[in-house]
């Protein structure tokens, strides 16, 4: 579901960024109530009421972040604007990413990345060939030479660019490194907290275990490499929330405990991690189905392809290449008729297309807006969707009615 929300929205929020002072007036500035536009080949910001906060003057723009920028591009170099339109940050950069929680901002120079603070000042020199965001613990994951390693605030190298490969810092503060092909472990401070021994590895659960290899079998290891599950399985799984872990044998899935029992005998072509609501989706005898914590199957295997429950109650199901949804008794509440994935939005409405347009159901699976659109988006959290007609795009509320016409050539969704 979450790569089908990228792709949406990737396809209606692809364009646009920055500008001189560009503020249409004293119009609501909020940054959770300001979409981009494109109008005239320029990109500007509007209200959720239609009306132009900031005039369209980029070439491109990006939606404005929680701290009240905004990243856009203007003759090829990228900058931060502020609410009212304003050039806080020139563009100057190839590339500009969105500020961490420590205030500094990814950046690209002449090919390197770098990191600048909130009034544009360069305070981590570029010089990494790629570099991420700055964590939660501090540190930010950098490359030089082929090799990743790990960077603190004021940009001094804790873990020293040398592995072929650097996870994620997990929760009890070990990150998975290799090195000659081996994997292992390191802590914060970059000193080897595991040696790298092992064919393979995977980033410890919030448990405090992590899957290993050792002679081409897989088991579990804690945070002082102390083997706790022996390697006994073909293919081994992180644990998930209620204490299971997917495991492989003979070709077939099933799961165990934090002790390596088998609570749940390897029998299935797929298993995934069971949801809140204590179910999981199963693939047998290539069909798709759904079972309890207890391994009964309480929705027998019948579809195509099935996807995990979502908050929502429902669950997406595939049946004669056509999508529906089903409740938790397996009961169709959107019978199979649809050609693509659904994607219901906070408001409850998922978009669907028929006869090359595109409309609007409800999670009964009723027609809320008839198809009359070309493109169509899901809903923001304001209530709004972008949807376009005749080659323009505008906004709709839930009840399909036009709160902002048809009259841009791009547009970007408000906040989700």
């Amino acid at each position: 579901m979450k790569v089908r929300l990228l792709i949406i929205g990737l396809l209606f929020s692809a364009v646009g960024l920055f500008a001189q002072n560009g503020s249409a007036g004293n119009l609501s500035a909020k940054p959770s109530d300001l979409a981009w536009v494109k109008l005239n080949g320029k990109c500007g910001f509007i209200n959720s009421k239609g009306e132009t906060v900031i005039e369209p003057q980029f070439d491109e723009a990006l939606n404005f972040s929680a701290n009240g920028l905004a990243i856009v591009r203007q003759n090829g170099k990228w900058g931060y604007i502020d609410t009212t339109g304003k050039m806080v940050i020139q563009p100057q950069f190839d590339l500009a990413c969105d500020f961490s929680a420590n205030g500094l901002a990814r950046v690209k120079i002449k090919g390197k990345f770098g990191y600048i603070d909130r009034s544009g000042k360069i305070v981590i020199e570029p010089k990494f060939k790629s570099a991420e965001d700055f964590a939660a613990n501090g540190l930010a994951k950098v490359e030089m030479k082929g090799k990743d390693g790990y960077i603190d605030a004021k940009g001094k190298v804790v873990v020293q660019p040398q592995f072929k490969r650097v996870g994620k810092f997990a929760a009890n503060g070990l990150a998975l490194i290799k090195i000659k092909d081996k994997y292992g472990f390191v802590d914060t401070n970059g000193k080897t907290a595991i040696e790298p021994k092992f064919t393979f590895a995977a980033d410890f659960s919030d448990n405090g275990l992590a899957a290993v290899v050792i002679n081409e079998r897989c088991g579990y290891i804690d945070a002082k490499g102390n083997i706790v599950i022996e390697p006994k399985f073909d293919f081994a799984y992180d644990f998930s929330d209620n204490g299971w872990a997917g495991i492989e044998l003979n070709g077939k899935r099933g799961y165990i405990d934090t002790k390596g029992n088998i609570v749940i005998e390897p029998q299935f072509e797929f298993a995934s991690d069971f949801k809140t609501n204590g179910l999981a989706v199963v693939k047998l005898n290539d069909k798709w189905g759904y079972i309890n914590k207890e391994g009964k199957m309480v929705i027998e295997p019948q579809f195509d392809i099935a996807y995990s429950f979502s908050d929502n109650g429902l669950a997406e199901i595939r049946l004669d290449g056509k999508y529906g949804y089903i409740d938790k008794n397996g009961k169709y509440v959107v019978q199979p008729q649809y050609e693509h994935p659904l994607y219901f939005s906070r408001n409850g409405l998922a978009w669907f297309r028929q006869n090359g347009k595109y409309g609007y159901i409800d999670q009964t699976g009723k027609t809320v807006i008839e198809p009359q659109f070309d493109t169509a988006s899901v809903f923001s959290a304001n209530g709004l969707a972008i949807v376009s007609q005749n080659g323009k795009y505008g906004y709709i509320d839930s009840t399909g009615k036009f709160v902002i016409e048809p009259q841009y050539e791009l547009a970007g969704g408000f906040p989700y």
